[in-house]
């Protein structure tokens, strides 16, 4: 593997102590978290038969992702990456399907893919990085395949908020994201349209993800959780849908 860049470093070390205890971030003790990463899954598969297809997953973390499709489809090709191997090391992702590295790092593809996954990693990319992957992906997606992808909302209020008080944030103490030396990379809708459109992608669907209560979630889990099954049912495709989701998702296809 390639020396990697200072903030690749960063996130590898963060990812890499979390690794033993990350999948309890997402457990039932907490509701609104456990929602919002489930949403984020069902958007990304979208009701789609994936029996028999080759998917690649970047960022596979702790394979949460291959967990939910193994429970749905018997038989489809599936391949893992990610820069943690303790990350890997802590899923039941089979050794055999595991990929630890940079997909840059990977020259011997031997086949296209009919999906590829990208969830919850573009927030940890720089712009040259996302750059470089989008074009990877290009290359190596079969021309009916998709693109599963999602992005740091920065026109939410979640980000605004967030953004205006990390400096403070990063006096306490703590493990969250915005607490750590490594930057976070949010985008806008229409700067995503404009970059997919550059690297040769169109935009299949774009579903904005648990809408929610700014910081609610620090009061009440519970109450965060309801709040946020109630607006994703009852705001539509509306602009406070927009403001009020942390993150959004396309599907993205060869132009």
């Amino acid at each position: 593997m390639q020396r990697l860049l200072p903030h690749q470093q960063k996130v590898l070390q963060f990812f890499d102590q979390l690794a033993s205890s990350y999948a309890m971030r997402y457990a039932v003790e907490h509701p609104y978290l456990q929602y919002w990463f489930e949403a984020r899954l069902r958007s990304a598969l979208a009701g789609q038969n994936f029996s028999g297809k080759n998917i690649l997953d970047i960022g596979a973390g702790n394979g949460t992702l291959y967990h939910v499709l193994s429970n749905q489809f018997s038989s489809f090709d599936y391949t893992a990456t990610d820069l943690s191997a303790a990350m890997l090391a802590h899923s039941k992702i089979p050794v055999e399907k595991r990929r630890f590295g940079d997909i840059q790092d990977w020259t011997d593809v031997e086949n296209r893919f009919d999906h590829i996954f990208m969830l919850g990693l573009v927030t940890y990319l720089e712009p040259a990085a996302l750059l470089n992957h989008l074009e990877w992906v290009r290359q190596h997606l079969q021309p009916t395949g998709t693109l599963g992808i999602s992005f740091t909302n920065k026109s939410s209020w979640d980000f605004r908020l967030r953004q205006l008080l990390r400096p403070l944030a990063r006096l306490l103490p703590g493990k969250g994201v915005v607490q750590q030396g490594f930057s976070i990379q949010a985008h806008a809708l229409e700067e995503v349209k404009d970059l997919a459109q550059q690297m040769g992608f169109r935009i299949q669907q774009t579903t904005f993800l648990a809408p929610s209560v700014p910081f609610l979630q620090y009061l009440s889990p519970t109450l965060a959780a309801a709040c946020t099954r109630y607006l994703n049912q009852y705001l539509g495709d509306s602009i406070l849908r927009r403001w009020l989701s942390p993150d959004f998702l396309m599907h993205l296809v060869p132009a």
